[in-house]
């Protein structure tokens, strides 16, 4: 305790950076590798026609033109 209370929860992370979101990726394979099984799903936050969505697709599962958009997608069970 404290971190096993989140255990077996879902991680939604939502950022415009690849590196973060790399980051995030490791941190939680550290936390589940301590027997926390968490599920991770990466959102990468870039506008529309912008090359920074195709970096982020690389590593995002899923990417989105803004945050209001991958929060909706979340909340409405798509993402």
């Amino acid at each position: 305790y404290p971190l096993t209370a989140c255990a077996g929860q879902a991680v939604h992370v939502f950022d415009d950076s690849t590196s973060s979101l790399k980051a995030v990726g490791r941190a939680v394979e550290q936390l589940n590798a301590l027997g926390l099984r968490l599920t991770l799903t990466r959102h990468g936050i870039g506008p529309e026609g912008s090359p920074k969505q195709h970096t982020l697709a690389a590593v995002a599962d899923h990417v989105h033109p803004d945050i209001n958009a991958g929060l909706a997608a979340v909340l409405n069970g798509a993402g």
